[in-house]
């Protein structure tokens, strides 16, 4: 068999290159190179190499007949580049990203020129794009577009509103956040007609906001379909009145990071008339148990997603958030970055929470009476607990096996100062149908090691042991001496099925990540 026959037969070993080999095997000879052509689906051009004309041209001239998706990121696309990369025939490119790459006005003409009928995907963020680029690509006839990221641009009032004369009747994501936009720019957005328009991400740098009149220009816009807005960093606690008011009744997502919003504000927002929104984001708001109140009480009945993160909340906030009808909606809630004592979580405990499947707690000051009050919660169908980045020494473990959430799939414990006699204590819990353990982070050695391996994990399918004092030789050592450990990388390590006896029968990886070697 020869490495055509392999290529041909593994496309996949394509994904294992080293930057820099596509060009080298292209050259070896012309069975390769024409299996290489035929196979290959996604580029990546390094943007180390010393060579990028020569792996232009022979991404240019050749016939790639399956070529979907190729990055030219961080690279530097002058005339000459981007004249041999125009002349290309790729009937089926579909995602191009060029993003943090130099170019120019000049330079982007003959690309958009080129006729790839398919394109889908278009990605400039971290680019300078100007008014004189934004007019280029607007004229180019990509009438099958459908994603457009501009993150990061320097975008002005000006740009914007000659990105908006584009026709892209089939456009459903434009992301222009991050960019220095002054109130008018809006007024220019709003008249942009994209029928199919489903998400916009319109987040601010530091020290730009939206003012009313913004939010009033942005709610006059005709984008019917519009189920995914983002406005991180852009909000006065004052304009959330107008943006309540609004009538993208379809939203299904509202992201509101970082824009210091309080009780007021979360009085105005859970007034909308929003009867579709799944997911609500409003970390690092700065909000108080008054907020909390609030939105405790919102009406939002298809809410099923909430994010209050990086709040600072505490027993105050977790009393309100009990007191409310959410915990009957919700099936995903983060409150990691808390300050979550033992009374704050005795009192959010005290709702019932049968609904909830997925409860986020990462760094958010938990010891052992705090865990003692978290496993009295009613989590009867909880799949996902994520308590990584708490302090979980051994009287914590003592009080975490003691749940009784019959549908854990999924534990993080990374970076939680555990040790071998926590460990001791983890495996004396009844983890059923445990599938996924996440032990990264926590300076286990082998010793721990030995003691996990005692434990009754009878559906585990993934074990993260990255960032401990464990190396690829514990874990061998721990075969059942009749199927060698398969080992491929550094960081995972795909054992049989057998490794560990019967206990880890399920068991496909072990991620090692920066362990010993």
């Amino acid at each position: 068999m020869t490495l055509a026959d392999v290529l041909y037969s593994a496309p996949g070993l394509l994904d294992l290159l080293a930057p820099g080999s596509l060009g080298v095997l292209l050259n070896t000879c012309t069975q390769i190179r024409e299996t290489l052509q035929e196979t290959i689906t996604s580029i990546r051009l390094p943007s180390s190499s010393t060579d990028q004309l020569m792996n232009y041209q022979l991404l240019a001239h050749g016939h790639w007949p399956n070529l979907q998706h190729l990055s030219l990121m961080h690279l530097q696309l002058d005339l000459a580049s981007i004249t041999e990369l125009a002349a290309a025939n790729w009937p089926k490119l579909q995602c191009l990203d060029m993003s943090g790459s130099t170019l120019e006005a000049a330079a982007l003409l003959p690309l958009i020129s080129n006729n790839w009928l398919q394109m889908r995907s278009l990605d400039m963020s971290r680019c300078s794009v100007g008014s004189a680029m934004l007019a280029v690509l607007a004229s180019c006839n990509w009438k099958h577009l459908q994603h457009i990221n501009l993150a990061a641009t320097q975008l002005d009032a000006d740009a914007v509103a000659v990105l908006v004369k584009a026709e892209w009747p089939t456009l459903l994501s434009l992301n222009i956040s991050h960019n220095p936009l002054q109130p008018p720019f809006t007024a220019h957005l709003a008249k942009a007609r994209w029928p199919w328009l489903t998400a916009l991400d319109l987040s601010m740098p530091p020290g730009f906001r939206l003012d009313t009149t913004a939010v009033d220009n942005l709610l006059k816009a005709e984008w019917p379909q519009l189920e995914c807005l983002r406005l991180h960093s852009a909000l006065e606690s004052s304009t959330t009145l107008f943006l309540a008011s609004g009538k993208w009744r379809q939203l299904k997502a509202l992201h509101l990071c970082n824009n210091r919003l309080g009780a007021t504000a979360m009085a105005h927002l859970v007034s909308a008339s929003w009867p579709l929104l799944e997911r609500l984001t409003l970390s690092t708001n700065n909000l108080d148990a008054e907020a909390v109140g609030h939105l405790a009480k919102s009406n939002f009945p298809s809410l099923a997603d909430l994010d209050l993160s990086s709040n600072n909340l505490g027993a105050a906030a977790m009393q309100e958030l009990a007191n409310g009808s959410l915990s009957r909606e919700l099936k995903t809630l983060h409150l990691s970055c808390n300050d979550l004592n033992a009374t704050a979580i005795a009192h959010f405990v005290s709702a019932d929470w049968s609904g909830l499947q997925s409860l986020h707690l990462v760094g958010s000051h938990l010891g052992a009476s705090a865990i003692e009050q978290l496993v009295r919660a009613n989590f009867q169908s909880l799949l996902c607990l994520d308590l990584s980045m708490n302090r979980l020494d051994t009287p914590a473990l003592e009080q975490l096996i003691r749940n009784s959430w019959p549908k854990l799939q999924t534990l993080n414990l990374a970076c939680s100062h555990m040790n071998v006699d926590g460990i001791s204590q983890l495996v004396k819990g009844k983890w059923a149908l445990l599938q996924s353990l996440v032990l990264a982070g926590n300076n286990l050695d082998s010793l721990a090691l030995q003691q996990l391996v005692k434990g009754a994990w009878p559906q585990l399918q993934r074990l993260d042991l990255g960032y401990n004092c464990i190396s690829t030789a514990d874990i061998a050592c721990l075969g059942n001496g009749n199927e060698p450990l398969v080992c491929l990388g550094e960081n995972c390590l795909h054992p049989p099925v057998n490794l560990f006896g019967r206990r880890w029968r399920y068991l496909q990886a072990v991620i090692l990540g920066n362990c010993q070697s």
